[in-house]
């Protein structure tokens, strides 16, 4: 396999990406002779970007380019934030930050070991020097309150281009992904479904407007899950879990055990995560809670004996 098709092929989406930006546009057989590919393979490239976007996953996170009438020449229609500062969260930090420490002792030239110790020396600069207690993040909490009570919400918003908007929405439901909270709702100003990244949320109020979520626009989300509020009793251990899931009435006990309530917005999700710590659970309430948990652990033990 052709290395502009394998290890190759990253970098040179993101270098398209630059230097569309730094130039303002340029012919596909500039693109191609700068970058050594055929025009061909830079018009794929392009599609990709197209197809794949920016982080978000919605149409507003579409990279959209400009051709000219002959397909010949190609500009960003948007900026993409290329020209302003990166800005990671303290959490987007520590990750880059294990990852070239993980690398550090593989790297052997003088000069990119130096380039590297200098990098983790800002990175490790930039984190605060005590880890503060965790608290419940505030957009996370009101947003939640929201969708329970059907309630239409105003928010700015900070996009992944760094283009900062005021937001009337009706909230449906509030998931976790791997990259973080997310909140999908229908958005006033846009006319349809949306999805926003909890931590770009700030100044969440409620708002006068009415719920106007056409059912059209509902389609695919009918199936919104029912809050579901479980009470659990575990080793202290899953103090951890407390925290990821902003636990409310939080004790203690005289054994060390920890008591605390957490709410999961989808049945699915809160069986998955339970299971997966279920040798530090002492007790799960209510017990419907507990017949999901211990009937799908029944299930999986009844295939592995199959």
């Amino acid at each position: 396999m052709r290395a502009e098709y394998t290890r190759d092929h990253f970098p040179r989406l993101l270098g398209l990406l630059t230097y569309l930006a730094e130039t303002g546009g340029a012919h596909i057989d500039e693109l191609a002779f700068h970058f050594g590919v055929s025009p061909d393979r830079i018009r794929e490239d392009l599609n990709t970007l197209w197809v794949a976007g920016l982080p978000g996953e919605s149409p507003e996170d579409l990279i959209d380019f400009a051709f000219d009438d002959e397909d010949t020449y190609v500009a960003l229609r948007e900026g993409l934030g290329l020209d302003r500062p990166l800005r990671l969260t303290p959490r987007e930090s520590i990750s880059v930050l294990l990852a070239l420490r993980a690398i550090e002792g593989e790297v052997t030239g003088p000069l990119l070991r130096e380039e590297l110790t200098s990098l983790i020396a800002s990175l490790e600069a930039q984190l605060p020097a005590t880890t503060p207690s965790r608290q419940p993040d505030p957009s996370l909490e009101a947003l939640r309150a929201a969708a329970r009570g059907r309630e239409v919400v105003t928010f700015t918003y900070v996009s992944a281009t760094d283009e900062t908007s005021q937001r009337t929405i009706d909230p449906l439901r509030i998931e976790e992904r791997s990259a973080g909270w997310f909140l999908i709702g229908y958005c006033h100003d846009s006319g349809g479904i949306r999805t926003f990244r909890i931590d770009r949320i700030s100044n969440v109020q409620l708002s006068d407007a009415s719920w106007c979520a056409p059912q059209d626009a509902l389609a695919g989300h009918a199936d919104i899950p029912e809050m579901t509020s479980v009470q659990l009793v575990t080793e202290p251990a899953l103090n951890w879990l407390a925290e990821k899931f902003s636990a409310r009435d939080m004790t203690r006990r005289s054994d060390g055990r920890i008591e605390f309530t957490i709410e999961f917005y989808s049945k699915e999700r809160m069986v998955r995560t339970l299971l997966s710590v279920a040798d530090r659970i002492e007790s799960i309430s209510p017990p419907e809670a507990a017949a999901l948990v211990a009937d799908r652990a029944q299930q999986a033990l009844s295939r592995l004996e199959a």
